[in-house]
């Protein structure tokens, strides 16, 4: 019987909200995120957002997805 899964051990946990300089960001800032990685960024900043009472706007660009800090 195959397993479906392979279990890994000492595998660094990478915290997305850690990943995105959310907390370092003034109300103005922004940045900008790769196409490729921008369906996982607007939630981060939702739920960033939520829990610690700030407030994200997102934007579709030719470059990628930019996050501003509005709240």
């Amino acid at each position: 019987m195959s397993e479906p899964f392979k279990i890994e051990k000492g595998v660094p946990f990478v915290d997305s909200h850690k990943t995105y300089p959310f907390a370092e960001m003034d109300v103005g800032d922004s940045f900008l995120v790769p196409h490729n990685t921008a369906p996982k960024a607007q939630p981060a900043a939702s739920a960033y957002g939520y829990k610690h009472g700030k407030k994200f706007a997102t934007r579709n660009t030719a470059d990628g997805l930019r996050i501003w800090r509005i709240a």
